[in-house]
């Protein structure tokens, strides 16, 4: 494991090429260690990192852990928030699966594109419309329930738009 005063073995800052774009984290923000946590598992899993070099990246996110503890933060709040981006990605995932597999109405679900306030009121209704997909049999009770689930998801956001409206 590095520091600015002591750089690991596994370094990179030093073997950067002149321009290459690099990213630091540091002890005390809360969220490194989950990132490095992160790194490593993508990387044990893709197979293409030497055991060392994994071991050091999980003596560094034990550290900067601790680090970030002693300050006073709490480093373990960054997973739940990363774990919550990793299910609504798989949303978004499995909703352009479902729709690439032929279920035109899905697509009406998406709510990427909306603000944050409007994703919130629109995301229940994503969830439920997949559910349905995914647990009933195509036919048109189908295709009328995921109807009137879209429009009580329209009227939801109107709602949220204009409060009382």
């Amino acid at each position: 494991m590095g520091t600015r005063n002591n750089p690991g073995r596994f370094d990179c800052a030093s073997r950067a090429e002149p321009d290459e774009p690099t990213f630091t984290l540091l002890g005390r923000d809360p969220a490194a260690s989950v990132v490095v946590r992160v790194w490593h598992d993508i990387r044990r899993d893709l197979g293409r990192t030497e055991s060392e070099v994994l071991d050091e990246a999980m003596e560094c996110a034990r550290a900067m852990a601790e680090w970030s503890e002693e300050l006073g933060k709490d480093p373990y709040a960054a997973v739940d928030v990363y774990q919550k981006q990793l299910r609504d990605s798989l949303r978004v995932r499995r909703a352009v699966e479902y729709d690439l597999s032929g279920d035109r109405m899905l697509r009406w679900f998406a709510f990427g594109h909306l603000p944050s306030n409007l994703q919130e009121v629109s995301r229940p209704f994503c969830d439920l419309a997949l559910q349905i997909v995914a647990s009933l049999d195509p036919g048109p009770e189908r295709t009328v329930a995921l109807r009137k689930l879209l429009e009580a998801k329209d009227a939801a956001v109107r709602a949220a738009l204009v409060p009382g409206g």
